[in-house]
């Protein structure tokens, strides 16, 4: 039996998941509702630890709380999956993201 359509499926309905977490919590951003940006930012990170535009999302909507020490948290963990899942680090796009915070 043949699975890749269903992969190709599962792959589709988990990149729209995130898609669409990314623009609500921009739009709460927009409304200043930063807690709730998190709280759905957070969940959709549990289903993909390693979830990049997910975790600059979430810590520069920490930044915007004042709560950087979150926000550190937040990238030493991701840092951490990285080396442990797949043995790489984090683009210096993010590095440099996190430097400019502290």
């Amino acid at each position: 039996m043949n699975n890749s359509y269903a992969i190709e499926e599962r792959e589709f309905f988990h990149l729209t998941y995130q898609n669409v977490i990314l623009r609500f919590s921009e739009s709460l951003i927009k409304e200043n509702r930063f807690e709730e940006a998190v709280n759905y930012l957070e969940k959709a990170l549990t289903y993909d630890h390693l979830w990049r535009d997910g975790i600059e999302k979430l810590i520069k909507t920490y930044v915007l709380l004042n709560k950087t020490i979150n926000a550190y948290k937040v990238f030493n963990s991701y840092k951490t999956s990285l080396h442990n899942s797949l043995g790489i680090k984090p683009d210096s796009e993010l590095v440099r993201l996190v430097s400019n915070i502290l």
